[in-house]
């Protein structure tokens, strides 16, 4: 089963509905309600996917990049209400793997989490989605 880490925002009905969608399709699910938890959380499981609302949690370029450092094998998603971040550009370009928009689209979001889900050795770089 692969961890997912989703930073929620306290309460939304969207991350709620969100979280047990992913739960049934067989992803677990570790919250956290502070970026320095979503840290601290990183260090001390095997988490390899985080799930990142940028609406409620303004995190910068330095953030994504001690991110990445953490566990360079992760792979960060983003959910925005704004189709464009230019104060994350290279966020975006090298750290995040794809911004979601909202209203949030369940199978885009579990399409990608398949995509990433499998081990390295069994994926085919070509085969990943295309931002």
């Amino acid at each position: 089963m692969e961890s997912v880490t989703a930073v929620i925002e306290a309460p939304s009905e969207e991350w709620t509905k969100l979280a047990l969608l992913l739960s049934r399709n067989g992803y677990s699910i570790c919250t956290v309600e502070s970026l320095e938890r979503l840290e601290a959380l990183l260090h001390e499981t095997d988490c390899r996917v985080v799930l990142l609302d940028l609406d409620f949690f303004p995190a910068d370029n330095r953030f994504f990049r001690s991110l990445k450092t953490a566990k360079p094998d992760s792979s960060i998603f983003v959910v925005s209400s704004r189709p464009f971040h230019p104060e994350l550009k290279e966020a975006m370009s090298t750290h995040i793997c794809a911004c979601f928009k909202r209203p949030l689209d369940v199978d885009e979001i579990l399409y990608w989490l398949k995509a990433v889900s499998r081990e390295p050795r069994d994926r085919d770089p070509t085969d990943l989605p295309h931002r």
